[in-house]
């Protein structure tokens, strides 16, 4: 007995999400693919965007992030208020270290979920590659408050770390800053004491 296309993409479906839960990347994108063609064929266009961002999960996490520009760019098009999808792409931009356009999805994302913990998060990483620490510190504080109101334990955890590694490097650069200025001072006065 034959299976029709719908079982065989229902199989394929299966097997692949076992290996993405697996952390089995590599292995999966064939089979997302070969899933992606047959959907192709039968004009699926919801089934379809569940098998991309699969497959688009699957690139960003083997950090192929021109590949997870391209799908999730295609696939917002189609579904524009997956905010998912908006945040896997500002991810990928982030890592890029394409700032501006990683704070525009993230952005897009707070407009549509004031209550994402991880977009404020990605935001403050994002001000924070930009010099702006400030700004950083405000996002990731918003971020540990929107955790600990709806958040889960690890996305608290995580947003927390990053606090603390910011709120070092702004000592570190406070410090950095106050050693130099000795530093000017030291030099000027030896130079005051060469006239």
């Amino acid at each position: 007995m034959t299976k029709n296309k719908f079982d065989i993409i229902q199989e394929l479906w299966r097997e692949s999400c076992a290996l993405v839960d697996q952390e089995y990347f590599i292995e999966a994108i064939p089979k997302l693919q070969q899933c992606l063609e047959m959907l192709e064929m039968l004009d699926e266009p919801e089934n379809k965007g569940r098998v991309i961002c699969e497959l688009g999960y699957c690139f960003l996490r083997l950090n192929w992030y021109n590949e997870v520009v391209q799908i999730y760019s295609e696939y917002l098009k189609d579904f524009p208020f997956d905010t998912d999808a908006l945040f896997f792409l500002a991810s990928a931009y982030g890592s890029m270290k394409w700032t501006d356009e990683s704070i525009k999805e993230v952005k897009i994302i707070l407009d549509l979920d004031p209550t994402d913990a991880l977009a404020y998060h990605e935001l403050g990483l994002c001000y924070k590659d930009k010099g702006w620490y400030n700004e950083a510190l405000k996002a990731l504080n918003e971020a540990k408050e929107t955790a600990l109101e709806f958040g889960n334990q690890e996305e608290i955890e995580i947003i927390e770390k990053t606090l603390s590694e910011l709120e070092g490097d702004i000592g570190k650069k406070k410090f950095d800053k106050l050693r130099a200025l000795l530093l000017l001072a030291v030099l000027l006065a030896m130079k005051k004491k060469k006239v």
